[in-house]
């Protein structure tokens, strides 16, 4: 068995790949803030080896949450998703099915039908099984100030952040200012909104299943069919959360077709009579909180992966980026 990176040692490679794969050839696929992912292949069967790294979250948090999220899912028959095949805790790792495909660059009006049909399947899930059986979405929202409080604690570590990284007094303005002007105007608007339902905790009943980091970067497409990976924060979460973070998301190329598409498919089968109002009232909040994180490099503490450096062109890059997605307007239509 070859592994041509160092972070995996043989105690580890016998314990999790031998006794469920036999012999393999290990191959480095690419590494993440949160994850480092390996190619394992036996010449007969591909899987993937996936390393939960530490962060505020924990690994071995995110290492469950996952692995559990993915077994219910296969477990109801959801096949557009890796099968768990096993689970090291010691090691903060889990063996999945490998699952081919190319990442899409410009999605297809098929492809956010695809991916409003596996909302869809969550949906039914979520129906069908009790509420215990699945943990809270990380970052979870169930009331108008759950959202706020969210959105605030990013701008509140923005602004507090401290150290040498160029650009970072830059960032502390940025959040101080325009990023807390913007959200005490929309933390106004809501209050006026939803005047003594800021607390109203959404009803168990609307809440949803959602794979939280919902986006076309953590999905593949082969032969015209789309699959569906990472759910390390998956769980429980207000829908009108997800439907923000998929027409918010900087990363995604949708036109507002695109994302107006998305939300009436959703609001097909979506059980909650308000949660297009609450998504459109929510949005711009959400556009605040996606500027917060396209500038996570910034925080305290903050752990560069190995496809990024603190160079001054890539940080300054996400600064532009953060105060051009501050300017746009709604979108959802």
């Amino acid at each position: 068995m070859q592994s041509n990176n160092n972070w995996i040692d043989p105690d580890f490679e016998t314990h999790l790949i031998r006794e469920c794969v036999g012999k393999a050839e290990i191959r480095h696929l690419k590494s993440g803030i949160n994850s480092a992912i390996y190619l394992v292949d036996d010449g007969s069967n591909k899987y993937v080896l996936k390393r939960y790294k530490e962060n505020r979250l924990g690994a071995n948090g995110r290492l469950n949450r996952e692995y559990h999220f993915l077994y219910q899912l296969n477990k109801h028959n959801i096949l557009c998703v890796p099968k768990p095949i096993a689970i090291d805790q010691t090691s903060n790792a889990a063996l999945y099915s490998y699952l081919d495909g190319e990442h899409i660059g410009l999605p297809a009006v098929s492809d956010i039908k695809q991916a409003a049909e596996f909302i869809e399947k969550l949906e039914r899930v979520s129906i069908s099984v009790l509420l215990g059986e699945f943990e809270n979405a990380a970052e979870s929202c169930f009331s108008i100030l759950e959202h706020l409080d969210c959105v605030e604690s990013r701008i509140r570590l923005l602004a507090a952040s401290k150290g040498p990284i160029p650009y970072r007094q830059d960032v502390k303005e940025f959040a101080c200012q325009d990023l807390g002007t913007a959200f005490d105007t929309e933390r106004r608007k809501l209050m006026r909104e939803y005047v003594g339902l800021t607390t109203v905790r959404l009803d168990r009943s609307l809440r949803i299943l959602s794979p939280s980091d919902f986006g076309f970067r953590n999905i593949l497409k082969q032969s015209n069919t789309l699959y569906f990976l990472d759910f390390e924060y998956a769980g429980w979460d207000d829908p009108a959360k997800l439907i923000c973070d998929f027409i918010v998301r900087p990363d995604h190329n949708l036109s507002q077709g695109d994302k107006q598409l998305f939300v009436q498919k959703l609001a097909v089968f979506l059980p909650d009579d308000e949660v297009v109002h609450r998504a459109r009232t929510l949005e711009r909040l959400y556009q605040i909180k996606w500027c917060c994180i396209l500038l996570n490099s910034f925080l305290d503490g903050y752990k560069v992966s190995s496809q990024e450096c603190y160079n001054d062109e890539k940080l300054w890059k996400k600064v532009n980026k953060a105060a051009d997605l501050l300017k746009k307007g709604i979108v959802s239509g």
